[in-house]
C-alpha cells in the first residue's frame, strides 16, 4: 500500500520551491533526496554558495548580454575549459543547451565532409531538436515519420561487446568513403551501456585514416561524472569534437562544442552563434563551477563518495531479482535495467521511492525500463546511504527483491 494517494502523474508535477545540494524542497511541504541531479546537471549540487555569489556579482555589473562578442569572463572560461582537456582541443564555441551543441557539431561535420552519412547508435540519445533527435535512436520514434527515415543518418548497433564491435568495425571499413562523422556516447544515458574499449580505439583510428569526424557526446558524462574530467579520456583517444553542457554550470543554461585543429577552421561565428550563447550570467556560473571542480576539497569528497556509491549499488543489486541488471561506472553514474516486460514495475518502483522521500526520474530509454541513480557529486555520504536505504524499501514494496532477500528484510 502506497503512503501517498496521489497518482503517479501528480507526483512529478508538484512544483519545486527550492533545492540545496542534494535536497529538493517541493510545494507539498516534503523534502526529497535527489538522485537525479536535475537530469545530471547539478554535479556540484543545487544552489552552491560559490555559484550564487558569482552570479550575484555579475548582477552588479551592467553586462547581462554580449551575443557572440568576447568579454573577460568568457575568455577566462574558454581558457579553463581548454586547459581541462590538457589543451588537446584548439578552440570552442558556446551554445545554450546540449541539444544545440549537437546541432552545431552536426553542421560543422557536414562542412568538413559535405553530403555524407552520419553514423549514430541504437539506444543513443543526443537531444530533442530535429537534427539531434533524428540521430537519437531512443527518441527518434517520437519524431515525424519523415524524420525517422532520414537518409543522412545510419543508426547501427551500439558496440558494447566484442562481437557487436567487430560487426560495426567491418561496416565502418566498408562504408568509410560515405561517412562524414560518427556521434557516440562513451556510456549511453538512455541504456546505461558502456562502449567497448577496443572498439572506440579502432574506430578512432579508422576516423583518422579516412578524415571521418569523431564526435563524442559528453553532455551527461562530462565534468567528473565518471571520475575523469571527460569520459573519452579513459580510452586514450583524441576526438575531433566533444559536446559538453549540463555539469558545465550546475545551474544556468550553457553548453559548448570543443574543436580540434582540423575542425576548428569550419566553425563560423556569424553563422553558428545563437542569441543567448555564453550569456554573462551563465558564464559566471560556469566559472564558479569549474573552479569548484578543481578544488582539492571537491576532489577528496569525490573519492570518498565514489566508494560509498559503489558499495551501495552493489548491495542493492545483490538483493534484486536476477532479471534486473544493476550497473555503475566511474563516480556516480549508474542504475537499474529492468526487462522490457517489467517496464510497469520499474515505474512502480520509482513511484514508491518518491513516496518515501527519494526523488528519482521516471524510467528512461526506448522501452521506459531504465531507472537511473545519478545523485549530485557533492552529496554527503549519509544522504547517499539514506537514499539507498529508501530504494531498498521501495524495491521490497514493489516485489522485486529475491525470495532470500525478502526473508532477510522481514527478519
Amino acid at each position: 500500500m502506497m503512503n501517498d494517494p496521489m497518482s503517479k502523474k501528480d507526483r512529478f508535477q508538484i512544483p519545486w520551491t527550492r533545492a540545496k545540494n542534494s535536497t529538493i524542497f517541493l510545494g507539498n511541504g516534503k523534502e526529497y533526496i535527489d538522485f537525479t541531479s536535475g537530469v545530471i546537471l547539478a554535479n556540484v549540487g543545487h544552489g552552491h554558495t560559490n555559484i550564487i555569489k558569482r552570479i550575484q556579482a555579475r548582477l552588479y555589473d551592467p553586462l547581462l548580454h554580449c551575443y557572440k562578442y568576447p568579454f573577460p569572463d568568457k575568455t577566462l572560461l574558454s581558457e579553463k575549459l581548454l586547459a581541462l582537456t590538457n589543451r588537446s582541443f584548439a578552440e570552442l564555441c558556446y551554445c545554450v543547451s546540449g541539444t544545440e551543441a549537437i546541432e552545431t557539431a552536426l553542421r560543422i561535420c557536414n562542412r568538413v565532409n559535405p553530403n555524407k552519412t552520419i553514423i549514430s547508435f541504437t539506444d543513443g540519445f543526443h537531444g530533442k531538436s530535429l537534427g539531434a533527435g533524428t540521430i537519437s535512436d531512443a527518441f527518434r520514434h517520437q519524431l515525424p515519420e519523415w524524420a525517422q527515415h532520414a537518409n543522412w543518418v545510419k543508426i547501427v548497433s551500439f558496440p558494447s561487446d566484442g562481437m557487436i564491435s567487430q560487426r560495426v568495425l567491418e561496416f565502418l571499413e566498408k562504408e568509410k568513403g560515405n561517412v562524414s562523422g560518427i556521434v557516440i556516447e562513451c556510456i549511453q544515458g538512455s541504456s546505461l551501456k558502456k562502449i567497448d574499449v577496443a572498439f572506440l580505439k579502432k574506430a578512432a583510428q579508422i576516423c583518422t585514416r579516412n578524415d571521418i569526424v569523431l564526435i563524442i557526446d559528453e553532455i551527461q558524462t562530462g565534468f567528473y561524472r565518471l571520475g575523469l574530467p571527460f569520459a573519452y579520456m579513459e580510452y586514450d583517444i583524441q576526438p575531433n569534437m566533444i559536446c559538453i553542457g549540463k555539469g558545465l554550470t550546475s545551474s544556468l543554461p550553457l553548453a559548448a562544442v570543443l574543436f580540434d585543429s582540423t575542425t576548428a577552421p569550419f566553425y563560423k561565428a556569424d553563422i553558428d552563434c545563437s542569441t543567448h550563447a555564453a550569456n554573462p550570467l551563465s558564464v559566471a556560473a560556469a566559472l564558479a563551477c569549474v573552479e569548484i571542480y578543481g578544488a582539492k576539497k571537491f576532489q577528496n569528497h569525490l573519492s570518498s563518495v565514489q566508494v560509498e556509491y559503489t558499495a551501495q549499488m552493489k548491495s542493492l543489486g545483490d538483493l534484486l531479482l536476477p532479471a534486473i541488471v544493476h550497473c555503475y561506472y566511474g563516480t556516480l553514474f549508474g542504475g537499474l535495467i529492468f526487462p522490457k516486460s517489467m517496464a510497469s514495475v520499474a515505474d512502480d518502483f520509482v513511484s514508491r521511492c518518491m513516496d518515501r522521500g527519494l526523488f528519482i526520474a521516471r524510467p528512461v530509454g526506448k522501452w521506459k525500463n531504465i531507472v537511473k541513480f545519478v545523485p549530485p557529486l557533492s552529496i554527503e555520504r549519509q544522504e547517499l546511504t539514506k537514499g539507498f536505504s529508501i530504494a531498498r524499501e521501495a524495491a521490497r514494496a514493489s516485489g522485486i527483491l529475491t525470495e532470500k532477500s525478502q526473508k532477510f528484510a522481514k527478519s
